[in-house]
């Protein structure tokens, strides 16, 4: 086995366990009328789209199709990439595997 290959991997899924960590940290914040912090910063969409991309195809293999125009604005980074996460998850689960994403 490649180690570097490997090792991407491993860092991939610590990144979606976290986020998966914050996700049910941020719904409990909202059970209990709690506001969620978002840290804005300016970031284009893009980027965020290209990592959470990066780290499904190496989780599911080359199934994604990504078209997208520059985007910048003030978003959560972290936030978006966990929304992103949960569309792509879905996409996985629920699409036709002979398909692209």
């Amino acid at each position: 086995s490649d180690v570097p290959e490997t090792a991407g991997k491993i860092v991939a899924n610590l990144k979606r366990m976290d986020r998966m960590i914050q996700d049910l940290l941020d719904t409990t914040l909202l059970k209990t009328g709690e506001r969620i912090k978002l840290d804005l910063e300016e970031v284009d969409m893009r980027e965020i789209l290209d990592e959470a991309i990066s780290q499904a195809t190496m989780a599911y293999g080359e199934r994604f199709k990504v078209t997208i125009v520059p985007c910048v604005g003030f978003w959560s980074k972290g936030a978006l990439h966990r929304a992103l996460d949960n569309l792509i998850g879905n996409a996985v689960k629920y699409g036709d595997p002979e398909k692209p994403i």
